[in-house]
């Protein structure tokens, strides 16, 4: 819809500028009064905008514009968005309860990733809304009883607890309303509005210490301030008067006519994305020049807005027809009957407007846009006003500083102040102004857990990652990292396992589900989680060393053959007859080409066969077929023989000694296979050699082992993670879907979450069982068209959107070698989708994560080194 300037709310100057500035006598979950007026304060959640369709976005837009119409008409709002600092002792505070009753050190886990917290330094934002609901005395009336009080911002504490109660309740019935919708608003807590009021003046407080309702000397302290107002600038004030900051406010004071939504209509939803071009001459702490380097601006918003009441927007839209009219009228006589276009534009505007208010229910809005900026010195507000306009005039918004305004604008941004500069407005149809999504940004990742990086997306926020909680969600358990090789895949696994290993129950359980536990009379103390990687490529042996580092019981065993029969799959399934299968499948695999066309029907009637003993075993099925009067099959009998000879081949087909190799202890445990010889991606099944199914047989034989492990009594209510690498060539064996499918199912119904690690995006997106089974993706770089469509469907995007952003996904411009690693597509539980940076805590851990083979933790495989492992876990 368009809406031409005749739209614009000029009302010239008023008294609105001669009152005083907030005088604040309470504030309270939710709720903030000042002597003459109460507001609701609300807090509103990011909705994930990105990457999702326009069909999504525009959902998104008319379910807001027809919630917020109806609940907020009439009454006079002040939106806030403001930027705050991601704090590490926040992360400490929010992460304490989680680690209760786990193993290992988690205070440590936790200090590291709150120290990192500190040092990036990362911005978060905060969406307030505040909604006048009380217009508590007359003008004239609050004029006498402040006469007193200076501008500090504190009257005489008037308000009863009666009346803060009767606020309050008022602020609750607007919250309500509000919950159930695209913003889920809550209560904005009294420590909420407490740092937001300090934050204006620049003069942030610690955090406020209250009991019920904050007032009195606490409320003096936080409200004191001096800003001296400029001709086009603020200058803010410390405690001992010296100068810590400067400010200006401008306003946005011309729009398109148009704004395309998605797109530049967005035009408060990007404002992380405003940056400028560092010009320093200084060099960095490593000496390095700093001239060139991109610099985030922070911008905050503050938005007094009112949506008409119907009645109301008819009757403006009417007058403003008729003032069309008269000019185009006026226009022709004095043209000869040539009118201008601007003139009958403005009519047909006009008329449209009416007609969408009355026959489509279009809502118009009246807003009073403004943006504060601010610079430690006047050079730095300089460049970073600068940068706000261009942003703005790059998308056809006119951001001017508010030259002789300066003092008026900063009070009409303050909590609980009102309009001041009403001739700086627009009246804007509802599109847009709700489609500037000031609630619109990057979120994804689990409400609960350890943080293990950050979001890169349109707004920057942490990202939590817990692996081990899908089961108690009542969800499916499997996550996938899907992506080249070399693209992080490994580390981010690593990162994810090692952040749950010292978590206790309440990470992973509801409070009604620990309540049952323990009525069940289930110790939870020393809590622990367990989790097993299978490492095929012998490059994360550091995780061991990075686990120990932080108190986790953590071993490297190598798998050897001196554990003859450990991968035997009549021993990793309980259902003989459902493991004669697998094992005439495995056999089946191992067969040469000339046997083969028999192998299937021998093998399977063989396995059968030993299925009905009380102890089958593979190597009994080898026995049986040597023993065979088909010569055939007893050919294929002394060909497995001699295969289970070989190291590989002692382990899936050799007879079973006992000696046992997994443990149920809870720890992290990291299985090695020496000899492994997995085959190349692009090599067809025909062409493997018989080293390379050896291979798999044992990788097929230790996986359903490994998760037989999660199914132990002992194990039943403990978290159990089990990362599955190499995926991708588990999926090129006949039987490989099946089998993947059936380790999905087992792992959901026994608390045990998967990690599939693939390069093999189509596979993955071809196996129906194993899509529903993914309640997480990370999806890393890939290149192939092929490659990108499959990721694309698993993440149920379009291809040709988000396509260009899988390929990038890799690629840093700024890095010396271009290569980002650990970057990531991640789609959480809830379906929600953005990119995300994995992030080792400190220097330290990545070294000990490095899947360089020369930096390993733990070098060498001997059978001594295996004789100490197995008297452990033993």
């Amino acid at each position: 819809m368009k809406i031409s300037k005749w739209l614009l709310n000029n009302l010239g100057l008023g008294d609105q500028r001669l009152k005083p500035p907030p005088h604040y006598e309470a504030i309270s979950d939710g709720l903030l009064v000042t002597a003459t007026k109460a507001e609701a304060w609300l807090s509103l959640e990011t909705s994930n905008t990105d990457h999702v369709s326009n069909e999504e976005i525009l959902e998104n837009l008319d379910s807001i514009i027809a919630d917020a119409g109806d609940i907020l008409e009439g009454s006079n709002c002040h939106l806030k968005v403001l930027w705050g600092r991601i704090s590490g002792d926040d992360y400490r505070d929010s992460s304490a309860e989680l680690i209760e009753g786990g193993s290992g050190d988690g205070a440590m886990v936790i200090d590291e990733r709150a120290d990192r917290i500190d040092f990036l330094e990362m911005p978060e934002r905060h969406i307030l809304l505040g909604i006048q609901i009380v217009d508590r005395e007359q003008e004239a009336v609050a004029e006498v009883r402040k006469k007193a009080a200076d501008w500090s911002g504190l009257s005489s504490n008037s308000v009863t607890e009666a009346q803060l109660l009767g606020y309050f309740g008022i602020a609750r019935q607007l919250q309500q309303s509000l919950a159930n919708t695209r913003w889920a608003a809550k209560l904005a807590t009294a420590e909420q509005i407490a740092w937001a009021i300090g934050r204006e003046s620049h003069r942030e407080k610690e955090a406020v210490k209250r009991r019920g309702f904050i007032r009195g000397a606490q409320l003096f302290d936080l409200a004191s301030s001096k800003i001296i107002p400029h001709e086009d600038f603020l200058e803010f004030k410390g405690n001992m008067g010296e100068t810590v900051a400067f400010g200006s406010v401008l306003t946005l004071s011309d729009f398109p006519e148009e704004m395309r939504v998605p797109g530049h209509g967005e035009w408060l939803k990007n404002l992380s994305q405003i940056t400028r071009i560092d010009q320093s001459e200084d060099l960095s702490a490593d000496g390095k020049p700093l001239a060139g380097r991109v610099i985030p601006v922070i911008v905050d918003a503050s938005i007094r807005f009112r949506i008409m009441p119907k009645t109301e927007a008819r009757k403006r839209a009417d007058e403003a027809r008729k003032t069309a009219k008269e000019q185009r009228r006026s226009a022709e006589k004095n043209s000869a009957g040539d009118t201008p276009p601007d003139v009958l534009e403005a009519e047909y505007v006009a008329e449209d407007a009416v007609n969408s208010i009355q026959h489509e229910g279009m809502r118009l809005v009246e807003a009073h846009p403004r943006v504060v900026v601010k610079g430690r010195d006047l050079e730095e507000l300089d460049a970073n006003t600068q940068a706000v306009i261009s942003y703005y005039a790059g998308i056809g918004i006119r951001a001017v500083v508010g030259v002789d305004e300066q003092r008026d604008l900063f009070l009409e941004s303050l909590m609980g102040d009102g309009l001041r500069v009403v001739d700086l407005g627009h009246v804007q149809d509802d599109v847009q102004f709700f489609g500037s999504f000031f609630w619109g940004g990057s979120k994804v990742g689990d409400a609960v857990g350890p943080v293990t990086g950050f979001l890169t997306g349109s707004t920057p926020g942490v990202f939590r990652s817990n692996i081990a909680r899908a089961a108690s969600l009542g969800i499916a358990t499997t996550s996938a990292y899907i992506g080249k090789s070399g693209m992080g895949k490994t580390n981010s696994i690593c990162l994810d396992m090692l952040s749950v290993a010292t978590l206790g129950p309440k990470a992973f359980n509801k409070p009604e589900r620990l309540a049952e536990l323990v009525e069940q009379g289930l110790d939870l103390s020393g809590y622990g989680v367990w989790q097993t990687l299978l490492d095929t490529k012998g490059d994360t042996s550091g995780l061991v060393g990075a686990a120990k580092r932080y108190g986790i019981k953590s071993e490297l065993l190598r798998v050897t053959q001196r554990y003859e029969g450990a991968a035997d799959l009549f021993l990793a399934m309980d259902d003989p007859f459902e493991a004669a299968q697998a094992v005439a499948g495995q056999l089946v695999l191992l067969a040469p080409a000339n046997l083969r066309n028999i192998a299937d029907e021998a093998a399977l009637d063989a396995a059968t066969a030993v299925a009905a003993q009380p102890y089958p075993t593979t190597h009994a099925v080898i026995e049986l077929l040597m023993g065979s009067t088909n010569e055939d099959a007893a050919k294929l009998g002394r060909y497995l023989t001699k295969l289970a000879q070989l190291p590989l081949g002692r382990l899936t087909l050799g007879k079973p000694n006992g000696l046992r190799i997994f443990t149920e202890e809870p720890g992290l445990w990291v299985y090695q296979f020496p000899g492994l010889r997995l085959p190349a991606d692009t090599k067809p099944v025909d062409e493997w050699t018989p080293e390379h199914k050896l291979s798999m047989a044992v990788l097929r034989g230790f996986l359903a082992n490994t998760i037989k492990m999660t199914t132990k009594q002992r194990l039943r209510f403990m978290p159990k993670v089990v990362a599955i690498p190499e995926v991708h060539h588990l999926l090129k064996v006949g039987d490989g879907v099946a089998f993947l499918d059936t380790l999905a199912r087992v792992g959901r119904a026994n608390n045990a979450s998967l990690l599939l690690d693939s390069q093999d995006a189509q596979g993955i997106s071809m196996i129906p069982g194993i899509v529903e089974q993914l309640s997480a993706l990370r999806i890393f770089q890939l290149s192939s068209r092929p490659e990108v469509e499959a990721a694309a469907a698993l993440l149920q995007k379009d291809p040709d959107s988000i396509g260009p952003t899988i390929r990038s996904l890799g690629v840093d411009p700024s890095a010396e070698d271009g290569i980002r690693k650990g970057h990531c597509l991640a789609m959480d539980y809830r379906g929600r989708v953005g990119t995300v940076q994995y992030d080792f805590p400190n220097a330290e851990v990545q070294a000990l994560l490095n899947t360089n083979a020369d930096q390993q933790y733990g070098a060498d495989d001997t059978d001594a080194d295996l004789d100490e492992q197995l008297e452990m876990v033993s």
